[in-house]
């Protein structure tokens, strides 16, 4: 685990990196420096003692003037550690690259280096014809190209961690991720036993989630489950109690981690008592699409203006849209913007970009989807596919992807 302290808000003249290492047999002391992107040492190498009952040792690099690691201008320096037996001989060596930054939350969102960051950015999956649910490594390549081009800084590993490629990729181009647990759509409604096993198994993967990205510089915030569920997944007061309870269970974990900012995904109208725990909310909200159909979009910019407003009373926290849209077949096109068409896709997430320009407290927008992806069949995925992507499964723009383009590129 590494950790930065000592780095404040505008005055980065130095900073410890504090790292906590767990070592195997025979190894006495553990040896750490950091070096440029220049080959050069950027401070004084630190030994720190294994401790004999944990087997964990600790150790510091202190940085004058570090170069920051920042959104859209990654720098990243090389992480050397060492383990030396007793006599202070090499037993084996391990390098990782890591970037000097600071994440906080404030009342209208995230602070990155004491500064606000507006979150502008996608949903994903790891999909792609022929392939299917996959790595590929030139698809991941296309991928971050597709968001450096919109002009997204961010995204969420939606709904499960994704390669640890895929983060190499964003911490080298100085994209935010927000890591989110394979826990979704957890249910409340079944046998107690199989309650208790779910919850075993979301901390579980939470865990496992919070050892493997917790000295990623991309990940700013944890995400531990999406959509918890709403009536029937907690049909009684009982049920209720449970599903509050076990979410606050998984956020004090992600909680303990405590270098990031700890939120869950959630359908507006399921918001629980367990989001007030959380940094912030994350909002998936698909007006105009699963409800509302054929509403005027300028009548659903002032009903969401209103949800957010009433949330953000109640809960007193920022709000980050972690999901919009609607599904659009590429090459639709319709003068009065309809279903399906690519008008009515960039009018829609448009009435988003207004509303995170409008309210302070909305601090970022997170469309769902980056690219169209395939999914079971059923009536609403035409073809077999979730149509929601601005890209089209081959990674080519949509109308949308354009006015995006426009609203997120200076």
């Amino acid at each position: 685990e590494t950790r930065l302290e000592g780095l404040s808000a505008g005055a980065a003249s130095a900073a410890n990196v504090v790292m906590r290492c767990r070592c195997g047999t025979g190894v006495s002391r553990v040896r750490a420096s950091l070096w440029t992107q220049g080959g050069v040492e950027a401070g004084e190498a630190s030994d720190g003692t294994v401790d004999a009952e944990t087997a964990e040792a600790r150790c510091a690099v202190r940085v004058l003037r570090p170069t920051l690691w920042a959104a859209g201008a990654a720098y990243l320096y090389r992480l050397r550690l060492e383990a030396l037996d007793a006599d202070g001989a090499p037993i084996d060596s391990y390098e990782q690259r890591l970037g000097l930054r600071t994440v906080e939350a404030s009342d209208d969102g995230l602070l990155l280096n004491g500064e606000p960051v507006t979150m502008r950015g996608f949903g994903r999956h790891e999909d792609f014809p022929l392939v299917g649910r996959a790595e590929v490594g030139a698809v991941l390549v296309r991928d971050h190209a597709c968001l450096r081009w919109v002009g997204a800084n961010s995204y969420r590993t939606a709904h499960y961690p994704y390669s640890e490629v895929d983060l190499d990729l964003a911490d080298e181009h100085g994209l935010l991720v927000v890591s989110e647990s394979p826990c979704v759509g957890l249910s409340f409604a079944d046998a107690p036993a199989i309650v208790q096993q779910r919850q075993a198994q979301a901390t579980r993967a939470l865990a496992e989630l919070l050892a493997r990205d917790c000295c990623r510089t991309c990940v700013v915030a944890w995400s531990v489950c999406n959509e918890p569920g709403g009536p029937q997944s907690v049909p009684t007061a009982e049920a209720k109690r449970q599903q509050t309870e076990a979410l606050l269970e998984l956020v004090a974990l992600a909680r303990a981690e405590g270098t990031r900012l700890v939120t869950f995904a959630n359908i507006p109208e399921h918001c629980d008592e367990a989001n007030r725990a959380c940094d912030f909310l994350s909002l998936n909200e698909y007006v105009g699409w699963y409800y509302d159909v054929g509403k005027p979009l300028a009548e659903i910019g002032r009903q969401l203006e209103a949800k957010f407003v009433a949330l953000h009373a109640d809960f007193r926290k920022p709000i980050m849209v972690s999901e919009c849209g609607a599904d659009t077949l590429p090459g639709c096109h319709m003068m009065a913007p309809g279903l399906w068409s690519e008008e009515f896709q960039a009018g829609l997430l448009e009435v988003y970009t207004e509303l995170e320009r409008k309210l302070p407290f909305v601090f970022g927008v997170h469309v769902w989807n980056l690219a169209d992806f395939r999914t079971p069949q059923m009536h609403l995925r035409a073809a077999g596919l979730n149509h929601k992507g601005v890209f089209t499964r081959l990674r080519e723009p949509k109308l949308a992807a354009h006015m995006l383009r426009r609203a997120w590129r200076p």
